[in-house]
């Protein structure tokens, strides 16, 4: 199995250009990488009045997108690593799974950082849902139901760490229906795919996704399967993040009525699939990327 050692990046890299470290910028030559590979394309905002003068730049992102799509002012080449995916092998196919039986929750939804508009959908599914039959938890407070009797991951307003992302809060999702996941920059164009959605992944449980544009396309990309047995997807095509989000979240009314019982076989086969998906371990995808990136740094 492989386990997707950014090393192998990083020695291809040196070979050919300096590297600026995105958490210690520092001065730079008129053509360097920066390594970002943790991070998606929302940190760049910050990042790029730090940097200055730019001729040229490689990004090395946890996230993939085209630079057509981002405006940098400058040069650039985007080489993806996708971190996490990576991160979640040896959990994942490890990791116990979720039982389709009657739950004590309708839905959870872990959400971490007030990072725009997660507050407004979050004030929208508290005023749709008044019985507060479900756990949802925002910047360490539990909003509906006291989830601090499992596993409860806190996350506090600050930035969640890397070990934070790397833990499986078995009991409580297991104790809901679906999980509503937030990713980390709806309003962006690149695909990060997290542990967000990762946990779910690995377990089985059902979810839906408030990501970035065609991020149910992506998934789809990388062999999982999602839940278009029980609902419409056609929302992740939406390319207004605020019209994605309306069209998801009627999904949402749909699903907290859903009887997930009478769709158990459907739903097992899926979780079996996306197991499965874990346990090969990402082979052809990595080197994918490390293709990608030699390509990338043939022409420097």
């Amino acid at each position: 199995m492989v386990n997707g050692p950014i090393s192998a990046f990083l020695d291809i890299i040196k070979n050919k250009l300096p590297i600026v470290d995105v958490y210690n910028i520092t001065e730079h030559p008129d053509v360097f990488c920066l390594d970002m590979h943790m991070e998606s394309a929302v940190i760049l905002k910050k990042i790029m009045p730090k940097l200055g003068k730019v001729k040229k730049m490689y990004i090395l992102s946890g996230s993939y997108w085209k630079p057509d799509d981002i405006d940098l002012g400058c040069n650039y080449e985007v080489i993806t690593y996708s971190h996490w995916l990576y991160a979640w092998i040896g959990i994942a196919d490890k990791a116990p799974l979720f039982d389709f039986e009657d739950k004590s929750y309708k839905f959870c939804s872990l959400v971490g950082k007030d990072r725009y508009p997660r507050q407004m959908w979050i004030n929208h599914l508290l005023r749709k849902f008044p019985n507060k039959d479900y756990i949802l938890n925002f910047q360490g407070k539990m909003l509906a139901q006291d989830s601090s009797t499992l596993d409860n991951i806190v996350l506090s307003k600050k930035e969640i760490t890397h070990r934070q992302g790397l833990n499986l809060p078995f009991d409580l999702l297991n104790s809901c229906n679906f999980n509503i996941v937030f990713e980390t920059d709806v309003t962006q164009p690149d695909f990060f795919l997290t542990e967000k959605t990762l946990r779910s992944l690995a377990i089985g449980q059902p979810f839906v996704v408030y990501g970035q544009y065609n991020f149910y396309k992506h998934l789809h990309h990388l062999g999982f399967k999602t839940y278009d047995c029980v609902i419409n997807e056609n929302f992740d095509n939406t390319g207004s993040f605020s019209e994605r989000a309306h069209h998801l979240f009627k999904r949402v009314e749909t699903l907290y009525n859903t009887d997930w019982i009478k769709h158990k076989d459907l739903l097992e086969d899926i979780q079996q699939h996306n197991r499965n998906v874990f346990v090969q371990g990402f082979k052809k995808q990595y080197e994918k990327e490390l293709d990608h990136c030699s390509k990338i740094l043939n022409t420097v």
